[in-house]
């Protein structure tokens, strides 16, 4: 019968991943060297996503710019940034909607096709989710506010019929 002693180092320990000298990490597994590397994976998901957000763009897409599966992917962008890649894309592309809604006189859908959303339905679902209104409500709302900023009204105008003020920025 053959015994360990015959093969020396077969069940050496394993060899540290670091260094063990005074510059060698020392952090948490959250400061690892690995972590900087998915830090890095989702920040160019992040510039994809934010480059391309009015494209026809997936988080398939997204996870696989950041060499991840989807699952993962989305656990770890939530988990980095504090809200999820739909979430951030949805609002980069509602923040274009209202840019056009109030410089443009397209139509709503083309508004949609224009910033990324499959279907009118999809803009007015996300649209009345973040501002309470429709998006032809906003871009009403937004008029009326252009004629009287425009007019040099009191701030007395700025009320709605519901007596509530409107924020001015």
């Amino acid at each position: 019968m053959q015994t360990l002693a015959q093969y020396p180092g077969a069940f050496a320990p394993p060899v540290a991943r670091y260094p063990a000298s005074s510059d060698a990490w020392s952090g948490t597994v959250e400061d690892s060297p690995r972590s900087d590397s998915r830090l890095r994976r989702l920040q160019a998901a992040r510039e994809m996503l934010r480059a391309r957000y009015f494209e026809s763009i997936t988080m398939h897409d997204l996870a696989a710019a950041a060499c991840m599966s989807l699952h993962h992917f989305m656990r770890s962008y939530t988990a980095q940034f504090g809200h999820s890649a739909h979430e951030e894309l949805v609002s980069l592309r509602i923040g274009l909607a209202e840019h056009l809604l109030t410089t443009t006189r397209l139509q709503v859908r083309q508004i949609a096709a224009a910033v990324g959303f499959e279907s009118r339905t999809t803009l007015f679902r996300h649209f009345i989710r973040h501002h309470q209104r429709s998006p032809e409500q906003f871009r009403g709302e937004q008029a009326r506010l252009d004629r009287i900023l425009r007019c040099n009204a009191s701030p007395s105008l700025l009320l709605r019929r519901s007596a509530e003020p409107v924020a001015v920025a």
